[in-house]
């Protein structure tokens, strides 16, 4: 039995590790099934390019795994196995995870769905399609069955994530993988802990993962790290949701850090961050963090989840600053009221907070979110979203639904302010925003 795992192309933003598909491929391996993994964001440049991977593979299952931003470049890549192998499709990841029945429905491609963390799924479900086993005793999957759709019950979560063997990197291509926040490093990803506790309107970090932290040990994350520094990765970006969420651990893990000399980055938020834990952070290599605001406005802050004391954070960044800590700031645009004067004011605080970078983009309804649940959005409004926003805001097979009352004058008055507002300082404050050329030009 040969298990293939694949990210689908797709054009825009830097590339880095899968690690839900490298867990995956490492527990299969783990279980004396062989498995390869192709990486189709770097590895191809057009169709033919992808379907000469999948014919090497030889497969007999095709794992693609799928989110909002390739969820029709996911489309096409099980398209293009169906045409060259007859291997069984299964998808994963969390648009279909919310959106399975549907998703089957729409798309005969797609054979068999995976919900939620994949690693004991994915194995059982192998080893059922292997032993020709009834699916509907595979926890966690979503399949046809003599034309019905059947959902089995969801798999209750891994507890013991330490139970897990290292993400397979050696199945991916790490040299063309590149980080922003190291360049000229060779760089990988990690997770130290798997949930969200946090619970944003619009995000499905908490649905997919779930509610609760559930940490790795430091010993084995410590072992983790000593393995990369034998492989010669010389910096790592942590994507926990939140890094810092208990101080005593992250001073642990900063310990192991520093002695091992790397240069790294994580996510977390202002509201678990001080002054004493920054400058721990800092010398124990870390260059990086970046912080998912969304909006400088504390009425859309409390409202979306995110409660920040504005005047705390712009403290926070200038600490980061003085340790040498690059900030990035994510900002959306198109909540509930807004207005693009409202959004401009936005930009403009963000500015005065003085954040290293910004990324801006157009609140997106993601299937799984509050928001997307509060108005009952499908998988149908996703593959029909091309007539929400012009095609040239589209990132390639980035199917967007946006807030009701979002217009194409707004997003384009968004980006123009972005521009505008944020682009005009890049040479005097540092701030940039992705291809801000581009977007002064639309």
């Amino acid at each position: 039995m040969e298990v293939l795992l694949a990210i689908p192309q797709y054009k825009y933003g830097l590339k880095g590790l899968h690690l839900g598909l490298a867990y995956i491929a490492s527990n299969l391996r783990a279980n004396s099934i062989s498995v390869k993994c192709i990486d189709a964001s770097v590895q191809a440049t057009n169709d033919e390019d992808c379907k000469d991977l999948i014919i090497a593979a030889n497969p007999d299952i095709v794992g693609i795994t799928c989110t909002g931003s390739n969820y029709l470049d996911a489309v096409t890549l099980a398209t293009l196995a169906k045409q060259t192998t007859s291997a069984i499709v299964v998808v994963g990841g969390p648009q279909t995870t919310f959106t399975a029945t549907e998703s089957l429905h729409r798309h005969p491609e797609f054979d068999i769905i995976v919900r939620h963390e994949g690693e004991a799924t994915m194995l059982e479900l192998v080893n059922a399609i292997k032993s020709g086993e009834d699916l509907g005793k595979v926890l966690g999957i979503a399949f046809r069955d003599e034309g019905r759709i059947i959902e089995t019950p969801d798999r209750p979560q891994l507890e013991d994530i330490d139970s897990l063997p290292f993400p397979a990197r050696d199945l991916f291509k790490a040299n063309l993988y590149s980080y922003a926040a190291f360049p000229d490093k060779l760089s990988t990803s990690m997770i130290t802990a798997r949930g969200c506790p946090h619970h944003c309107v619009f995000c499905t970090q908490s649905t997919q993962t779930g509610k609760l932290l559930r940490h790795r040990s430091i010993s084995n994350v410590a072992e983790e790290l000593e393995v990369l520094k034998y492989e010669g990765y010389e910096a790592i970006y942590f994507e926990d949701s939140t890094f810092t969420y208990n101080y005593k651990r992250t001073k642990s893990l900063c310990e192991h850090l520093r002695r091992l000399g790397f240069s790294w980055g994580c996510d977390t938020r202002i509201d678990n961050l001080n002054s004493d834990l920054i400058h721990l952070m800092a010398n124990a290599g870390c260059k990086a963090i970046f912080f998912g605001v969304e909006s400088m406005n504390p009425s859309t802050q409390e409202w979306i989840g995110k409660a920040y004391d504005n005047t705390r954070m712009k403290s926070i960044v200038a600490n980061c600053t003085d340790m040498g800590i690059r900030t990035n700031c994510s900002l959306q645009a198109g909540f509930p009221g807004e207005t693009i004067d409202t959004v401009r004011r936005d930009f403009e605080s963000a500015m005065e907070i003085g954040f290293s970078s910004i990324d801006v983009s157009i609140l997106t309804l993601y299937p799984g979110s509050e928001l997307a649940n509060i108005f009952g959005l499908s998988q149908g409004d996703y593959e029909r979203a091309s007539k929400y926003a012009p095609q040239e805001y589209h990132f390639h097979g980035m199917e967007r639904v946006y807030f009701p009352g979002v217009t194409n004058e707004f997003i384009n008055d968004v980006y123009q302010a972005a521009a505008e507002i944020l682009a005009e300082s890049w040479h005097s404050s540092g701030f940039y925003i992705e291809d801000s050329e581009q977007l002064g030009n639309t």
